[in-house]
């Protein structure tokens, strides 16, 4: 039978080692933060060999007196708590007492330290976990430990390491985090004697991230500051110009400590959806400060995981603050001209020929007419942007032909874009020569002020027929009268349509270029999903009642949340210890919604702070509506008129999101006039 036997200290140190120190990384990590716990401003980190051979960290930080620092190497002897009640008032990034103790244990450690009042300072040689000579020695404030030959005495962790490549990566990522996590430190970070970076540590984020991660990052940078009730938060968030194929550039800090936290990333990145593309990540550096006793950072051996005390109106409201910092911010994409090659202007592709202006000669002739007499652009004028007082096209000659037309194709498909009550009827619209905006009838019209007359009493006369009011109509256009108008589109002036899909705009120094399927299917998506959200949900009853059968976990979840089913449309009643009875299926868009979406609902029940969140049940039906304004969309190599641009530019303006598709495709990218005279080499 096997004893039980009672470890030594050392088998117990380098055991304790493994949860702690599993690569050069964590060694610098665990050095760095207490440096930075000791108060340094100036940190200088060191390695060789990918810190395999030697890690160096020196700081200027309070130091350790010479009685203590014996007892520094010992397990669990720390002087940042004192009691099991510290732990939920911490301020520090160190508490355990198990760094030092761990290091010693798998390394040979030389630590030299001086504190303020010390007239010297106190050299400490450790030789896998043994100390081997104390001496006094000559030394600045602050503290200077090298960590030599890690794990040279458990070879089968030193064989498991990863290449120098590897570990340099990640060692470096590592000290980009600390860097950017404490903006007021100097961090000088130095690789095999090629200093990689240092930063200046003038408390500006602003300015570490843009030494660190580069200008393209930095001036992609939106500024956020905000306090709720629940936390405080402060630093940068990208725009739509930059995002990564990873999560490697979001950084996320909770009391000046680096974590990760799936569920903060996914609030935040949710607040994204629809901005920039379907699979990539956004870029941010953000910075909470919460009460340390509403969350726990003693559950994981890294610290790098925390546990909130209620964290569901925390992620709520971030991911509100998150989406609404971003959408106040312009987020028109922008292009950057990049030096070519010399090769380049010798290609035969470098100049290629433009499609031309989806306009007549004539059209064009009294545009430049009207420009000239004008001394500006005709479309510039208050009488001309404003939808319907342009008569500059020969579709436009005569308005009693266009109602005409317009009555024999299209009242029925016009109605439906506005009044739609099931998925099938959205998909029918074929016809992507409509728009509506404000209630009128705008795309291959004349909007002369009795033709909008005209197809507004027709638009009554269906409303009646139907008993709709012209309220409803009204409310289901484009978009909301009070939506908020993104002025960073008021001004441009048009200039035409290259390749029949991409509309140019200018503006002051800048060229617009609008992808025209992009800006329609934005305003479809919008305009669907507030009638989606605003139509209050019918209920079918069942004759016959659907029983289901749970499993023990969704069983408790929905007996908790019978009264939510019906907030959605679902008459559900409890049915026995496992089943339940479903006698009623909300009506969304005119069909009854299956019973599989009641699993859905019970997923999101799962987090009850969550559910009460309305929209987080709309999200479910998101990417089919999305696809539904895709299909209805106009689409590229549609020829386009004046009054049908400007009619869209009107729609999109008044967009939520004005800036991208509902897949997170930019609806308009601009070029300024220096990047222009760049390719032109006008400036050099």
């Amino acid at each position: 039978m096997t004893r039980i036997n009672i470890l030594d200290d050392s088998t117990i140190n380098k055991i304790a080692a493994g949860e702690v120190i599993e690569r050069p990384s964590s060694i610098i990590k665990e050095v760095v933060e207490n440096s930075l716990d000791a108060g340094a401003k100036t940190i200088t980190i060191q390695i060789e060999n990918a810190g395999k051979d030697m890690i160096k960290v020196i700081d200027n930080g309070s130091g350790i007196d010479a009685d203590d620092i014996n007892k520094a190497f010992l397990r669990h002897a720390t002087s940042k708590i004192r009691r099991a009640e510290d732990l939920s008032n911490l301020h520090s990034l160190g508490f355990r007492g198990e760094a030092l103790a761990s290091i010693a244990a798998v390394s040979k450690v030389d630590m030299t330290t001086k504190t303020k009042d010390a007239l010297m300072g106190t050299r400490l040689l450790i030789n896998g976990g043994k100390i081997e000579s104390k001496s006094p020695v000559g030394a600045n404030t602050g503290t200077q430990l090298i960590v030599k030959d890690l794990f040279y005495n458990v070879p089968a962790r030193r064989k498991f390491l990863k290449s120098n490549h590897a570990e340099i990566i990640n060692i470096t990522d590592l000290i980009n985090k600390l860097a950017i996590g404490n903006p007021g430190v100097s961090i000088k970070y130095i690789n095999n004697g090629k200093t990689i970076f240092e930063t200046i540590g003038d408390s500006n984020l602003y300015n570490t991230i843009r030494m660190i991660y580069g200008k393209d990052t930095s001036d992609n940078l939106i500024k956020i500051d905000y306090q709720s009730a629940y936390y405080k938060i402060d630093g940068y968030i990208a725009n739509n110009n930059v995002y990564r194929s990873n999560r490697n550039n979001q950084l996320i800090f909770i009391n000046g400590r680096y974590v990760k936290s799936p569920n903060i990333m996914d609030a935040i990145n949710s607040a994204y959806k629809d901005i920039i593309p379907i699979n990539k990540y956004p870029v941010y550096f953000i910075n909470l400060q919460i009460d340390p006793a509403k969350i726990d950072v003693n559950i994981h051996p890294s610290k790098l995981e925390v546990k909130f005390d209620n964290e569901g109106p925390i992620l709520e409201d971030l991911g509100d603050y998150i989406r609404g910092s971003l959408l106040k911010n312009s987020l028109v994409g922008r292009y950057r001209s990049k030096d070519l090659a010399k090769k380049s202007y010798e290609s035969n592709d470098t100049f290629r020929t433009f499609d031309s202006f989806t306009y007549t000669k004539n059209e064009q002739k009294t545009n430049s007419d009207l420009v000239r007499e004008n001394g500006k652009s005709a479309f510039e004028a208050e009488e001309n942007i404003v939808l319907g007082t342009s008569h500059n096209h020969k579709d436009f000659d005569d308005p009693k032909h266009d109602i005409e037309k317009a009555s024999s194709s299209s009242d029925k498909t016009l109605y439906k874009a506005d009044h739609f009550t099931s998925l099938s009827e959205i998909r029918s619209l074929e016809n992507r020569d409509i728009l509506v905006q404000d209630d009128k009838y705008t795309l291959g019209q004349h909007d002369s002020t009795a033709d909008k007359v005209n197809i507004r009493g027709r638009l009554d006369s269906i409303n009646k027929e139907t008993g709709t009011s012209s309220d409803q109509d009204h409310q289901l256009s484009f978009v909301e009268e009070d939506t908020s108008v993104r002025h960073e589109f008021d001004g441009l002036n048009y200039i035409g349509i290259v390749f029949n899909t991409y509309i140019l705009f200018s503006k002051s120094d800048q060229l617009y270029m609008m992808d025209q399927h992009a800006a329609h299917e934005r305003v479809r998506f919008e305009m669907y999903m507030k009638s989606f959200k605003s139509d209050s949900i019918r209920v079918q009853y069942l004759l016959d009642p659907i029983i289901m059968d749970l499993s023990p976990t969704d069983m408790e979840i929905a007996t908790r949340n019978i009264d939510l089913f019906e907030r959605y449309g679902f008459i559900v009643e409890v049915f026995g210890h496992k089943n339940i009875s479903v006698r009623g299926l909300p009506n969304t868009f005119g069909r009854p919604e299956s019973e599989r979406f009641i699993y859905e609902l019970i997923d999101k029940f799962s987090d009850l702070e969550k559910a009460s969140k309305r929209d987080s049940i709309y999200d479910s039906k998101y990417d089919e509506i999305a696809e539904i304004a895709c299909k209805s969309a106009i689409k590229a190599n549609d020829k386009l008129d004046y009054n049908e641009v400007i009619a869209l530019l009107e729609s999109l303006k008044k967009c939520d999101n004005p800036y991208t598709c509902p897949h997170g495709r930019p609806v308009m990218v601009s070029m300024t006039k220096y990047d222009m005279e760049k390719m032109f080499k006008r400036k050099m």
